[in-house]
């Protein structure tokens, strides 16, 4: 390991390189084991969704699915953040 001169300015060795054709299936293949397990927890939440007799609750889970952040979720139930808080708590207690 240089450490005077030009060669301790260059840049250092970093893993092991790899071919461009490894490195792009191996990043597929992380993608999709990614994608797998997200279909999984989805397919869960789908489930257990239906077990919920609460509308309000399937409504508040349907908005998180959609995508909606806080603070539309807070205007379209008029609900507070603590309230907001509380209900989260309360639906991931009830599905596990």
């Amino acid at each position: 390991i240089a450490q005077y001169g030009i060669e301790a300015t260059l840049p250092k060795p970093q893993g092991v390189n790899n071919s461009r054709v490894e490195s792009c299936v191996a990043l597929k293949d992380k993608v999709t084991t990614r994608q797998a397990k997200l279909i999984e927890k989805i397919e869960f939440i789908n489930k257990k969704q239906e077990e919920i007799e609460d509308d309000d609750t399937y409504f508040f889970i349907e908005l998180l699915k959609r995508g909606k952040k806080r603070n539309d979720i807070l205007i379209i139930l008029n609900i507070n953040r603590n309230d907001y808080t509380e209900w989260r708590r309360k639906i991931i207690e009830d599905l596990y």
